[in-house]
């Protein structure tokens, strides 16, 4: 019983791992923001160079977080998951509706 408590409450216990600071992860996010909705119809180097060309402002975001540490924010936590997994639901169905 004492070792299923033990499993338990390690279980529950959230856990936070380090960010960098500065992060470039959210010049990733903005510079997402700059990107069309439509990805490109094939992958060759003109259509990815007419996409970085269409999006100065989002190639310079990601340009200079290239230069720092890059991590996620994330917990380890049901509740964290919970609260995310709907923001990405979200953030889908709204791209899917762009399309």
């Amino acid at each position: 019983m004492a070792l299923f408590s033990l499993v338990t409450l390690i279980r529950q216990r959230r856990v936070f791992y380090p960010i960098p600071s500065p992060n470039a992860y959210q010049e990733f996010l903005e510079a997402a923001a700059f990107l069309p909705t439509q990805a490109p119809e094939d992958s060759s180097q003109e259509a990815l160079e007419a996409l970085v060309s269409g999006s100065t402002q989002a190639y310079a975001l990601v340009k200079s977080g290239l230069n720092k540490a890059c991590s996620v924010p994330i917990e380890t936590s049901k509740r964290w998951y919970g609260q995310h997994i709907g923001q990405e639901l979200r953030a889908r169905a709204e791209s899917m509706k762009k399309s």
